[in-house]
């Protein structure tokens, strides 16, 4: 019996999308990609027209504000967008697949309702504390550590090469909390907040320190460092990212 052939051709709307992405990216980027890089500023202007277009929830479901569309959709508008300026690209890849992937995947129903609103409709931009200074793609070396102190965690550690941790609002950042089996490591929803709030409880996530990142300079990644601390059981939703999510 024959196998039946394999279509390779984009859909209808994978063609729409494209077809969009492209016209945004010559018409919007293009002209400043040149002005972004050279200044290290973060394009604003640009992912609040993409949160527009629905590129900062691309993918995740209507009921939490994104644009239900295709991961090869998504594919699509990143291809376009990167052909122009892979800074952007680069940006909206970490906070639609490094921050709101995590949450939307992981997280529990409360904190999806919580946070991801803001971040699919782009009111928040997203980042993922993972990389160190002496753990790069290496998380076993990881050095950040996280401690429950009374009913709240407290986070300590410096992070580098975090995208948007200067220009974004909402992390997602991994520290160990459990040196004794075999570090364990488990993940927070760490919302950056100014000086005049740090003492109320809420967690602070501070972004300094840009680095050059050839070519992608806009994307503004940087260290993060500091002490953080969460309120209770707000923003931790996993005790191990390789065992069973926390009771």
């Amino acid at each position: 019996m024959p196998e039946a052939a394999v279509s390779f051709s984009p859909t209808d709307q994978m063609s729409m999308v494209q077809q969009m992405a492209r016209d945004f990216a010559e018409k919007e980027i293009k002209p400043n990609v040149m002005k972004y890089d050279e200044s290290q500023e973060f394009p604003k202007g640009i992912f609040a027209k993409m949160a527009e277009l629905g590129f900062l929830g691309a993918y995740y479901p209507e009921e939490f504000g994104g644009a239900a569309l295709s991961l090869l959709d998504f594919t699509v508008i990143i291809e376009e967008i990167a052909k122009v300026d892979p800074s952007v690209a680069l940006g909206l890849c970490a906070h639609n697949g490094l921050c709101v992937s995590h949450i939307y995947n992981f997280a529990s129903e409360a904190l999806k309702k919580k946070y991801l609103p803001d971040l699919c409709s782009g009111k928040k931009l997203g980042g993922w504390g993972l990389t160190e200074a002496f753990s790069g793609s290496d998380a076993g070396g990881m050095r950040t550590v996280a401690v429950k102190e009374g009913n709240e965690w407290v986070i300590n550690g410096t992070k580098n090469f975090i995208t948007h941790a200067i220009s974004g609002d909402t992390f997602v950042v991994l520290a160990v909390t459990d040196k004794t089996k075999n570090k364990s490591i488990s993940a927070f929803i760490v919302e950056k907040v100014t000086e005049a709030t740090v003492f109320t409880g809420l967690g602070r996530f501070a972004g300094e320190v840009a680095l050059n990142e050839l070519m992608m300079r806009s994307a503004l990644c940087s260290k993060a460092m500091g002490t953080v601390i969460l309120p209770p059981r707000v923003s931790y939703w996993m005790r191990s990212l390789w065992s069973s999510p926390a009771t």
